[in-house]
């Protein structure tokens, strides 16, 4: 078992030796500003994304916000349009609804579950 101060003395070489890790891998700022702008994606943006079920059920159905739920696909056209606009219209509402984006290829099962389907039905 470590000494109290042979812990402390370990925590500071550790703390030192992370601190001149991160001080030799220094990222551009475009770099800095797009991994925040994923990691804010995913945990503050009113838009995000959803991959698996429990991720719908956690963020979609038990969302204490309304939210509107975007099934695409990258190879749709349609999907392609309407993207921007929605995110557009939720972004404007500032924070009053949110919007789930879910891909139909990478999570099928939910798409199954509310039958969406790759058919365009034309009035």
């Amino acid at each position: 078992m470590l000494s109290a101060m042979s812990r402390v003395g370990w925590t500071m070489v550790r703390s030192t030796a992370l601190k001149s890790t991160l001080s030799n891998h220094r990222a551009t700022p475009s770099a800095a500003r797009n991994l925040a702008k994923v990691q804010c994606r995913s945990y503050c943006s009113p838009i995000f994304d959803v991959e698996t079920q429990e991720d719908f059920e956690d963020k979609v159905i038990n969302s204490p916000s309304p939210v509107i739920v975007d099934f695409h696909a990258d190879w749709c056209g349609p999907c392609k349009s309407l993207g921007p606009r929605l995110e557009e219209k939720v972004l404007s509402r500032g924070g009053e609804v949110r919007l789930a984006k879910i891909n139909v290829d990478a999570a099928a099962d939910i798409a199954m579950d509310y039958q969406v389907s790759s058919q365009l039905k034309m009035p």
